[in-house]
């Protein structure tokens, strides 16, 4: 749950792809630690290189959009939160997510 971070990516038919449990920097490429199609676990790199390509496949619009995303993500999880701490009341939502 929200107390537990991650990060699945799912398909259009809601398809849990892959799921993310650390994303980080290591040996100077962006790296994350997580579990393709619920089985194989592995680390996954993304090249400086992909990463500048990447950001060429961004444009304004995709910002925009993102932007209201991630308030809408912000809006969901904290409502997550406020629902575990009711189930756990000994817990405050600032810590629950840590």
């Amino acid at each position: 749950m929200a107390g537990k971070l991650v990060l699945d990516i799912i398909n259009a038919q809601g398809t849990k792809l892959m799921t993310a449990k650390k994303i980080y920097i290591r040996d100077g490429k962006v790296a994350m630690d997580g579990v393709l199609m619920g089985t194989m676990p592995g680390q996954f790199y993304i090249t400086p290189l992909d990463l500048y390509k990447a950001t060429k496949m961004i444009d304004f619009e995709f910002l925009k959009g993102a932007v209201g995303l991630l308030w809408q993500g912000r809006k969901e999880y904290k409502a997550q939160l406020a629902k575990e701490q009711v189930k756990e009341p000994g817990k405050s939502p600032a810590t629950a997510g840590a």
